[in-house]
């Protein structure tokens, strides 16, 4: 039997570890903008390093940062994946995948080392792309209960200082007046305790 008809090996197991590993859910973008995003995390487990690049189905729509790099042991990353224009919502169908390849000649760039590499080299994995809907209420209901709470807050922020005003004791408001009116009477006492004694005699003149 010719043994160009043996069946092709199986694919390197993928040497990253990914967060999600199957399905990447989209969501809203923050602020307002348009369109949806997704983050993948990438880590590497290994003892040796690794280059990885993405590829999406989504050509013109899809922009992924970063989109290929080098992972030293150990080293992790983040991808943004973001959906362009609000009419993104990503079908069942389209799917990003990450291959991955361990760096065996650190002479070689990332380009020079991807072109030299084999298939039996590349570690594959994919993720369906998915539109999580329940991501859109989360986002708008912090804003509603805002909006709810902003008079109660306002109100909250009124009310020691109408409380203050109407606890104020009306003596301190009115001191002086209330003060002027007092030396007012101890005057008036005297001047009258003074004529009083002049016409009872019990006023005593010296010479």
């Amino acid at each position: 039997m010719d043994s160009s008809s043996e069946p092709d090996s199986p694919p390197l197991p993928q040497v990253l570890e990914l967060q999600p590993d199957t399905d990447l859910f989209f969501r809203p973008r923050p602020r307002d903008r348009e369109g949806l995003e997704a983050t993948l995390q990438l880590w590497n487990p290994s003892e040796r390093p690794v280059y990885f690049k993405t590829m999406t189905s989504a050509l013109g729509r899809c922009h992924v940062r970063p989109s290929r790099g080098l992972l030293v042991p150990g080293a992790s990353t983040t991808i943004l994946v973001t959906m362009r224009g609000l009419e993104a919502e990503p079908r069942t169908q389209e799917s990003l995948m990450v291959l991955s390849m361990f760096c065996a000649d650190p002479s070689l760039d990332f380009f020079s080392a991807w072109i030299q590499a084999g298939p039996e080299e590349v570690m594959r994995s994919v993720l369906k792309c998915k539109y999580d809907p329940g991501a859109e209420e989360s986002r708008l209901q912090p804003r509603a209960e805002e909006s709810r709470l902003q008079p109660r807050a306002e109100e909250s922020r009124l009310q020691p200082r109408a409380e203050e005003s109407r606890l104020q004791p009306p003596a301190e408001t009115h001191s002086p007046r209330l003060r002027s009116f007092l030396v007012l009477l101890f005057i008036l006492g005297v001047a009258m305790a003074i004529v009083a004694a002049y016409f009872t005699g019990n006023i005593t003149y010296y010479d």
